[in-house]
């Protein structure tokens, strides 16, 4: 979630070695970042399999970092 701010950070210094670091991480470590998404989830079922009681909470979802 932070990554984004990690990656602002090294453009804004714009020197040599932000950018190596910037490169060396986000392209050729490629780490996976999470964003968290609403999900509806069932907290109670009915005897038949209904769900009778819903609440929204939040799920990370993994996705692929943009190239430095």
């Amino acid at each position: 979630m932070h990554q984004g701010r990690f990656r602002t950070c090294l453009k804004v210094a714009g020197n040599g070695p932000a950018n190596l670091v910037g490169k060396l991480f986000f392209n050729v470590v490629q780490t996976k970042c999470f964003v968290l998404k609403p999900k509806k989830i069932c907290l109670k079922t009915s005897w038949w399999g209904k769900c009778i009681k819903w609440q929204v909470k939040k799920q990370a979802h993994l996705r692929d970092n943009r190239p430095y």
